[in-house]
């Protein structure tokens, strides 16, 4: 949480480039999200508890963020360049849409695994 509080505070500074504020705020929430992400599947084969874990909702919530801010993280790193460059910009963020899709369908079916239970 201190981690991630500096990190906005020092983004704050750059308030004015957007571009910039975003992506460096983008660099410790997605090592967080990797962090304990890989922890949770090193946990759950550990385990080896669940046996089917498409069941659970966990899996989905989990795997929906891991996908989401792998496919996501170097565009936004790479957000200014992009948007400088002009050449098939809107072709970059194409990707964002469709991790975003998919984490919206990872989130709903996780949801609906909850319901289930």
């Amino acid at each position: 949480v201190i981690l991630l509080s500096v990190t906005y505070i020092i983004s704050c500074v750059f308030w004015g480039e957007q571009f910039i504020s975003t992506a460096i705020n983008r660099i410790p929430l997605t090592l967080f999200v990797f962090t304990f992400s890989f922890k949770w599947f090193k946990e759950l084969f550990k385990k080896m508890e669940i046996i089917n874990p498409w069941q659970k909702a966990n899996f989905y919530f989990v795997s929906g963020l891991s996908i989401y801010y792998s496919s996501t993280l170097f565009l936004f790193l790479l957000s200014n360049y992009i948007f400088m460059s002009n050449e098939y910009s809107y072709d970059y963020w194409l990707i964002n849409v469709i991790a975003t899709f998919i984490l919206r369908i990872f989130l709903t079916m996780g949801i609906w695994k909850m319901k289930q239970a």
